[in-house]
């Protein structure tokens, strides 16, 4: 059998099997996919609603109350949300309002939000309102300074080579691309999986519900196993008709598929037929194992209706229940239940900000150069092979995480590190005396020389983890379970 072949059969039957679990391949998959291409098609839609959110999780609660923070903080929360979007021109305007209730405080936090293609602007004023709620003086100061005069951050602002690739995506050729593939993806399952029932998914007049969990995802991982190994001649009749017709494979592609799917078709169908009952029972037996280990149990139930054309509900209720096997107090439970309605609108006009634009990389990037020497401090991380170090200052929004990976060195059982690397990476200025042939770091406006060696086959120079006391840091060395040690290096 043709590898190519087999490779695109066996992923393809798998990415089918994900999008039938939920849905079988009866009236209701034709139903429910037929929906999502109508809402997705309307030009214009504003959708209304509120999520519930309710945590109970010991570890969290224990972090919560370390820090100050009421234990039960996130075990109830409220957020009522309103949605407009224009589908046409590709922007967005959210309003949330997040209420949380528990012992110590209820509060109402807003958040608005706009978003395009480029860019994801939220409020400035909207972050400091939270905030306030829960930070102490020092960080809403931090905070403050840090936001400035700015109205709106943006956390998206995509480059202009990031800009250019995701809009030669969205165009109306491409679009319209989606909906016929949506199309021609309904008759693939239509075809191949007619007479494959899933009572995951059902149908009551204009509704749809969806219910799964452990038991019901293994039953139908089997099911569907046994129903494509008995009607392989239809399944592989109906993928074969989808390259054939597919929108988003390009020609080139196309031909060798189709080429080497003529060819292998008999191939297919005669290793399909080698398999024995037992070989789909371990298959099945395999799935089924691999999830009912996992060590998180799930029940989901999802009702969309259509009330009338423009016009929907939606209903949703997620139970999770975790429990980690030797990782003490990672157990508890998350409920998340959803209402929401969506209609159809016209003549709506969602205008972007214009004034007090910054984005956040900017931001971060002005702050870390303003921040005082004196409060950076870097974590450095070592295993056997390498090294991982983050870069701390006085408020946590401004650390550099993983900034940078480097080997060190152990000679004579002490631990040397990159000289340059790290000492750069704090602010400090670092230089090479060619007479002396030694590295050098300037402090207060003096060169400091410290024991080094070099290493030439990669051009870095390294000194001993104690050495850094003489360039001014305080430097603790502790053993770590995970990481091997860490060395932490404050000026």
């Amino acid at each position: 059998m043709h590898a190519k072949t087999f490779k695109m059969l066996s992923l393809t039957l798998m990415l089918t099997m994900l999008v039938t679990l939920c849905s079988g391949c009866s009236d209701a998959l034709t139903g429910y996919w037929g929906l999502g291409k109508e809402i997705s098609g309307l030009e214009a839609v504003k959708t209304e609603g509120v999520i519930t959110i309710g945590i109970e999780d010991e570890n969290l609660s224990a972090s919560l109350a370390e820090n100050g923070v009421a234990e039960d903080m996130f075990e109830h929360i409220i957020i009522n949300y309103s949605a407009e979007q224009n589908n046409k021109d590709l922007l967005s305007k959210f309003d949330f309002e997040v209420l949380l209730q528990n012992d110590m405080i209820t509060a109402t936090l807003p958040c608005r939000m706009y978003i395009d293609e480029q860019h994801i602007y939220i409020s400035t004023e909207d972050i400091m309102a939270v905030i306030r709620q829960f930070a102490d003086e020092e960080y809403i100061t931090a905070y403050q300074d840090f936001f400035g005069d700015s109205k709106w951050v943006d956390i998206l602002s995509l480059s202009q080579e990031e800009l250019a690739a995701y809009e030669s995506m969205l165009t109306d050729d491409y679009m319209a691309t989606i909906l016929e593939e949506y199309d021609l993806l309904i008759d693939l399952f239509s075809d191949a999986y007619s007479g494959l029932e899933s009572d995951i998914l059902t149908r009551k007049g204009d509704t749809y519900t969806m219910k799964l969990d452990k038991e019901s995802t293994a039953a139908f991982a089997e099911e569907f196993v046994t129903y494509t190994i008995d009607n392989i001649d239809d399944v592989l009749t109906a993928f074969r008709t989808y390259f054939e017709k597919s929108t988003i494979i390009d020609e080139k592609t196309r031909e060798e598929l189709l080429a080497a799917w003529d060819t292998d078709l008999d191939g297919i169908e005669e290793e399909f037929a080698k398999l024995t009952t037992e070989d789909i029972t371990g298959i099945t037996d395999g799935f089924e194992g691999v999830l009912m280990e996992l060590p998180l149990d799930f029940d989901i139930q999802y009702d969309l209706q259509r009330v009338r054309k423009g016009l929907y509900k939606e209903n949703g209720n997620i139970n999770l229940t975790y429990d980690i096997d030797g990782a003490p107090g990672y157990e508890g439970n998350v409920v998340i239940t959803e209402q929401a309605t969506t209609k159809s609108i016209t003549n709506v006009k969602i205008e972007l900000p214009t004034e007090g634009i910054v984005t956040m990389d900017h931001l971060i990037a002005e702050a870390r150069k303003d921040a005082d020497a004196a409060s950076i401090y870097a974590n450095i991380y070592l295993d056997e092979d390498y090294m991982y170090y983050t870069k701390h200052y006085a408020v946590s929004f401004l650390d550099d995480s993983n900034f940078a990976t480097a080997e060190h060195r152990i000679v004579n059982n002490h631990t040397y590190l990159p000289l340059r690397q790290i000492s750069e990476a704090l602010g400090e200025e670092v230089g090479w005396d060619s007479a002396k042939k030694q590295a050098y770091v300037v402090v207060d406006g003096t060169n400091i020389y410290v024991n080094s060696f070099a290493d030439t086959a990669i051009g870095r120079t390294y000194i001993k983890v104690r050495d850094f006391e003489q360039l001014g840091f305080t430097v603790d060395y502790t053993k770590d379970e995970y990481s091997g040690a860490i060395v932490t290096l404050t000026k």
